[in-house]
């Protein structure tokens, strides 16, 4: 828990400094663009990092207080996630694993 807070502090310090000073409603709920290296994603209220073998699962309807809500285990060499649709792409050293999220809060991995 404790190497869990100051990774917490880093992501949210980053959200913070990538808002708009004028954003729309509309414009909060975007999720922003993906790279190469992304290490975590938005969706609606939810937020999903990555580190070496977990997804792990934040809510974040309030904004000061970021909820964890739980993690799923991958293989080990997990290095980027995106988000399309009701899916979340996580690409690792061995290949892409796809995670339903048709349940926010619960994401089912599906084969390879």
């Amino acid at each position: 828990m404790k190497k869990f807070i100051p990774f917490l502090a880093i992501v949210l310090f980053i959200l913070s400094a990538c808002e708009k000073e004028t954003t729309t409603t509309s414009e909060r709920k975007a999720t922003g663009q993906s790279g190469s290296i992304t290490r975590f994603a938005i969706k609606d209220n939810y937020m999903y990092t990555i580190d070496v073998n977990y997804v792990k699962i934040f809510d974040i309807s309030n904004n000061d207080n970021p909820v964890y809500k739980n993690s799923i285990k991958l293989d080990y060499g997990l290095e980027t996630i995106t988000i399309y649709g009701n899916g979340i792409y996580v690409g690792a050293n061995d290949g892409l694993y796809y995670l339903d999220i048709n349940n926010p809060e619960n994401p089912i991995p599906r084969p390879k």
